[in-house]
């Protein structure tokens, strides 16, 4: 408000499009446009692509500044498990069933963002296909059912791409001249505000170690930008510094879970509240 910027617009141009990413940001952005707040889901990808970009940017070099701050080094011992990497030739009976499989999660989402929609909480459906999915393989490993993971793997890469293509290509940032400073603020605030907790708070928690090092590099990569983010700033620390298992397995896709499930909660909630 300070900025004469919507709230609704302020929730796309943090939440919604820093930690949930382009995806979220697209599938908030009808909502609450629905509320009555034009040009939320153009916002919301634009910062969520500038997130993406100062996430990168920022998380590295405040990791490094707290390993030279307070000398740390990595465990020698804490080495990666190698696994050799072998090209799996997709089979098309196999591609066609990972297909089918994909549409009957597809399915099973309607009717879980319908339930979630009860309670009044507007989930995304492309999250509501992530709890299909777990349902969906807890089933199939309790029945030692195989899943053509390789040409599942294929689809995702595929569909991924093109998803965020046509949004791209269907976006029209024009839209976004009229709220370019504002939303710039808020931004740059963001961005300020996630190093400043990162150096202070994140490092603190995780431990005051190298790993804790890090994890804060990864939690400013999630934090203003999405869960790749975490992933790359993590990799290219340890790449240089040393490696650390607990960091690289645990904070990740810890982080991405628990940011899935409650940040849709949690602008469902907000939404409601600044609606007015």
């Amino acid at each position: 408000r300070l900025v004469g910027l919507h709230p609704l617009l302020a929730l796309q141009c943090s939440s919604a499009s820093m930690a949930g990413g382009v995806a979220t940001a697209a599938a908030m952005g009808p909502f609450y446009e629905s509320l009555g707040v034009q040009d939320a889901t153009v916002v919301g990808i634009a910062c969520g692509t500038l997130g993406n970009i100062m996430a990168s940017l920022i998380g590295g070099p405040v990791a490094v500044a707290l390993i030279k701050k307070h000398k740390l080094k990595a465990d020698p011992n804490d080495q990666p498990h190698v696994v050799k990497k072998t090209i799996h030739e997709l089979n098309t009976d196999k591609l066609i069933k990972a297909f089918c499989i994909t549409l009957l999660l597809a399915l099973m989402a309607v009717p879980i963002t319908w339930l979630f929609g009860v309670i009044k909480i507007n989930m995304p459906i492309c999250i509501s296909c992530i709890f299909a999915g777990a349902i969906v393989r807890s089933i199939c490993d309790a029945k030692k059912v195989e899943l053509p993971t390789d040409e599942i793997e294929a689809l995702e890469h595929m569909w991924l791409q093109l998803y965020l293509a046509l949004i791209m290509m269907s976006t029209d940032f024009t839209k976004l001249a009229p709220l370019a400073g504002q939303v710039a603020i808020v931004v740059a605030c963001q961005a300020i505000f996630i190093c400043l907790f990162g150096y202070f708070i994140s490092f603190n928690l995780f431990g005051r170690d190298y790993g804790a090092a890090v994890m804060t590099a990864g939690n400013i990569g999630w934090g203003c930008g999405s869960g790749p983010n975490a992933v790359a700033n993590e990799k290219a620390v340890m790449d240089q510094y040393g490696w650390h298992n607990i960091a690289w397995v645990l904070y990740p896709s810890f982080a991405v879970i628990i940011d899935d499930i409650y940040n849709p909660i949690f602008l469902s909630i907000f939404g409601g509240l600044f609606k007015g």
